[in-house]
This record gives C-alpha cells, structure tokens and sequence, in this order.
C-alpha cells in the first residue's frame, strides 16, 4: 500500500487551519491561562490573558497574589462572562 504522506501533510494541516479559525466562536465553555497583574479586592483580580488585562472575579476560595498564574473559563466561550476557576498547577 502507498500512502502520500505529503497529501495526509497537507489535509492535516488544513483541518488544523480551519479549527483555529472557528474556536473562538464554538459555544462552550473554554479555559485559558492568565497572570494576575493587579488585585481589586479578595475577590475580584485583573488578569493578563493573551495581552489583553480582564477585570475577573474569582469563584475560587484561593487568594492570588500579583504575578500567580490561574485558569480563567469563559463561560460558553463569551470573554465577557469570564471567572477564574483557580491556580494554574506547574
């Protein structure tokens, strides 16, 4: 059997491509990472996610502090009904 793999390259590179494309517009719920660049009060942080600052609320009983590392869902994928769920575990 012959298989051209330069054929299955590019078929995969296209699915991938596509994807890429719709992902921020599929309504679920997605998790991203984030740093806290600023504490508001025991609740409610501001977050770094992919250059872009969030004033966030957090649903987790962990305090953060500046420079933590979290989790941030955005509920069915709207960046405006964003949480933090928690600490990113290294």
């Amino acid at each position: 059997m012959n298989i051209d793999h330069e054929a299955i390259k590019i078929l995969s590179n296209t699915i991938v491509n596509a994807i890429d494309k719709i992902k921020d517009k599929l309504p679920f719920d997605r998790t991203v990472k984030g740093t806290v660049i600023s504490v508001i009060d025991t609740k409610h942080y501001i977050v770094k996610i992919e250059g872009r600052d969030y004033a966030l609320p957090s649903l987790s009983n962990d305090m953060f502090s500046i420079g933590n590392s979290v989790l941030v869902t955005y509920f069915q994928n709207n960046k405006n009904k964003a949480y933090i769920i928690g600490k990113e575990e290294m």
